[in-house]
């Protein structure tokens, strides 16, 4: 059993090879699902993807900064984007008040170039105190949907790890930020159930759960995020076709895709950079205290505290998240599971947190 960004040089006339004027308005780049927004699906995103370019959200371009990468627009939807501006150069207002007449929302870079624009919107907003805590979160956000889509997809743990080393630090941080009310974090997770956004708002209801818990160690605190974030690495091994069906599962599917709890654990256990606390969140966040959950069936105290936070953030967003076979369950019913007869699956500690962050 297993245990329980290019050269520097002086300026130059800005390159329009592909123009906004020749965009064509029937087809505005504000239907293509885009990295800053929580619109359109992965499967868009991962189309333009095999064209080698990720769709950026306009409003995360600071104007006037040049720009560590090429920019593109897409001119016509049967073709893949065109350069809009240069690496080195910087969109200036009269580019965004354009995009702004012809209801332009996205932009494009190339796949090699995610790491700069990552790296971009870090140093441009993320870092920049002098930017509302909201508007970092988002960009904290749009910044890491790329890096980890190509980490989950990788079959190499490294870039997971090193991913949500970064990320967790980055989101402890914010959300430790005294400034911030819980309920403006709330309020711009996004609601649908792709893997991505799914692992975000665990980590940001896990940190704030035990915030109100009373963890205030910065290295624990940033640790648990680390953690919270890699809760879900053993479905990298679970078929995307299964893990997004749409129609619900039968109970050999189902008990194929509870072997992630598993299968992450053994894809963890040997590394020294990740903890046993971080181990327990991956292979005990489905455990139940009254011994109903998997793999093993372990009961209250028997299950890790940090595991049984992430159960309660993970219950909660998935219930209130839209899944492809059926919408947001309404809060009243999430919490009756949660809090009333089978609340007893759950640390009545944890959940009371909760419930406080959320009415906040």
């Amino acid at each position: 059993m297993l245990p329980p960004v290019g050269p520097s040089g002086g300026p130059r006339e800005p390159m329009h090879i592909g123009t906004v004027d020749s965009f064509d308005s029937r087809e505005p780049l504000s239907t293509v699902s885009t990295l800053g927004t929580n619109a359109g699906s992965e499967a868009r995103v991962e189309s333009i993807e095999r064209l080698g370019f990720l769709p950026v959200a306009v409003d995360t371009i600071t104007a006037s900064i040049a720009l560590p990468f090429d920019l593109f627009v897409r001119t016509d939807p049967r073709v893949a984007p065109v350069l809009f501006r240069e690496r080195q150069l910087a969109l200036e207002a009269g580019d965004f008040d354009r995009f702004g007449d012809q209801g332009i929302s996205t932009l494009y870079i190339r796949v090699a170039d995610h790491v700069a624009y990552r790296s971009f919107l870090l140093d441009t907003v993320l870092r920049d105190e002098g930017v509302s805590v909201g508007k970092r979160f988002r960009v904290l956000q749009v910044a890491n949907r790329a890096v980890f889509q190509l980490a989950f997809s990788s079959r190499n743990a490294d870039q997971l790890v090193g991913f949500a080393g970064e990320y967790g630090e980055e989101l402890a941080r914010l959300v430790s930020d005294e400034s911030v009310a819980a309920c403006e974090l709330l309020d711009l997770m996004a609601h649908d159930y792709y893997t991505y956004t799914h692992v975000t708002n665990v980590s940001v209801l896990v940190l704030l759960i035990a915030g109100r818990m009373g963890m205030g160690a910065s290295d624990e605190i940033v640790a648990l995020a680390r953690g919270a974030v890699l809760h879900d690495i053993g479905k990298r091994h679970i078929a995307p076709v299964l893990l997004n069906q749409e129609r619900p599962l039968t109970r050999r599917q189902r008990e194929a895709i509870q072997e992630h709890a598993k299968l992450g654990f053994l894809e963890l256990c040997h590394r020294r950079d990740v903890s046993w606390d971080q181990l327990m969140m991956v292979y005990q966040h489905h455990e139940r205290c009254d011994g109903q959950g998997y793999p093993v069936g372990l009961v209250a105290d028997e299950i890790h505290p940090w595991a049984r936070m992430c159960a309660v953030a993970d219950v909660y967003d998935a219930m209130s998240s839209s899944r492809p076979y059926r919408p947001a369950i309404p809060l009243k019913e999430v919490w009756e599971v949660l809090e009333g007869d089978r609340g007893s699956q759950f640390d009545r500690e944890v959940v009371k947190a909760l419930r406080a962050v959320v009415s906040s």
